[in-house]
């Protein structure tokens, strides 16, 4: 691949994560308050992935700070779960989940250290991460209130599709990462880190998608409709 078109995917990539706060901020009233969460995900991204291309150019080492987005995002991601879902339902994935990456990210921390690229601790992070996505769509069907009243359950769908897509491919592209970049031309290997800004893009695709969508939905049945289905399936 060349440098040239490797730059433009990563500038692609960039600008895609401005697309999705415009949507935002311009949709504002219609939005979840918990996409707030996701927000402030997308600008510490775009902060990061400016700085860390600018420190790139002159030569600054970057893994400290490719390190810090990886908690960052672990720790927003889960808190943005646990409003949509944890906090209702199957608490006990949060915890453990958040219990092995804590004790990934102390281990491979000593194994490897913060000044390096952590690639394996990034790959749990997103195993995790998208097994909370899956575990999201495999409650729906108990989510009784979600279901029937919540005016952002389709954006909530999309945007948890896009973060599952972006954890699952991520990790897979982070455990190769190693040999890749130990076997491949420098062509190569930019090629193949290339993919990773282009699931970045479609993951900020279906983020503003999720947030135009966000509050369209119509609610079709009150609480006494509700309630009079469980009563007849009662009797």
């Amino acid at each position: 691949m060349s440098a040239q078109l490797f730059d433009n995917i990563f500038i692609l990539s960039v600008v895609s994560t401005l697309v999705p706060l415009v949507v935002f901020f311009l949709r504002w009233n219609r939005q979840s308050i918990h996409y707030r969460i996701i927000v402030a995900l997308l600008a510490f991204s775009f902060i990061s992935d400016l700085t860390i291309r600018f420190w790139s150019i002159n030569d600054v080492p970057s893994s400290v700070l490719t390190n810090l987005y990886t908690v960052v995002e672990f720790i927003l991601i889960s808190v943005f779960c646990y409003k949509i879902l944890f906090q209702n339902k199957a608490r006990l994935f949060l915890y453990f989940g958040s219990v092995i990456f804590l004790v990934s990210l102390v281990v491979l921390g000593v194994v490897k250290g913060f000044l390096f690229p952590n690639n394996y601790l990034w790959s749990i992070s997103s195993f995790i991460l998208g097994t909370y996505s899956i575990l999201y769509f495999c409650f729906i069907p108990f989510m009784i209130i979600e279901r029937y009243f919540d005016k952002h359950l389709f954006s909530n769908i999309i945007l948890t599709s896009s973060l599952c897509l972006y954890c699952f491919v991520s990790m897979i592209l982070f455990i190769f990462m190693d040999f890749v970049f130990a076997n491949l031309t420098a062509d190569q290997a930019k090629g193949f880190w290339s993919i990773y800004n282009i699931i970045n893009v479609l993951k900020n695709v279906g983020i503003t998608l999720a947030f135009f969508l966000s509050g369209k939905r119509n609610v079709y049945m009150t609480f006494s409709q509700l309630e009079k289905i469980g009563r007849d399936q009662d009797k």
